[in-house]
């Protein structure tokens, strides 16, 4: 688990800290190894965690959970894209959404499973001219990894619908 704590005073090897957000003070010494910096807050909500000017498990979970909690449900890490499963129906699959990410580089959108979808779409047609792949990987039963391979398929469809002449 992860706290805020404001660091009163440094002793050998630990910090003696208290938590802001409380309305009485109450002050804790941490170990120096459990320490992990926070970012500025203009890093709240980052869409790309790469961003983060002190990426460690505290950052990461943080940014994670603010953008939760805003049904923010992807984030991108670098190449990767980190999805929770909000077990809930939120309406970001839409055809309309689709379109909103039909050829638009990853930094013109929000994150989405169709950004990255429309690259390896792309990619597979002009750039590459070959096959792709994408990989939904991590988490355990009921994390979204069916969903989100479900909701690639998806775009691939709705894009090749869109492209294709009708007969």
């Amino acid at each position: 688990m992860f706290d805020f704590f404001q660091f009163l005073s440094y002793y050998p090897a630990s910090w003696l800290a208290s938590q802001p957000f409380l309305s009485f003070l109450q002050t804790v010494t941490v170990k120096e190894d459990d320490v992990q910096q926070m970012n500025p807050p203009k890093f709240d909500m980052i869409e790309d965690m790469a961003m983060l000017t002190h990426l460690n498990e505290a950052s990461v979970l943080y940014n994670l959970y603010r953008r939760y909690s805003n049904w923010m449900i992807y984030t991108y890490s670098g190449l990767f894209c980190v999805t929770i499963n909000p077990y809930k129906w939120l309406p970001v699959y839409k055809t309309e959404v689709v379109s909103a990410y039909k050829g638009k580089r990853r930094s013109e959108a929000p994150p989405h499973i169709f950004s990255i979808a429309d690259n390896a779409y792309h990619d597979m047609l002009q750039r590459y001219k070959e096959g792709q792949s994408l990989l939904c990987s991590c988490g355990e039963s009921g994390a979204g990894k069916t969903v989100n391979t479900k909701r690639v398929i998806q775009y691939f469809a709705t894009v090749a619908a869109i492209a294709s002449p009708q007969s």
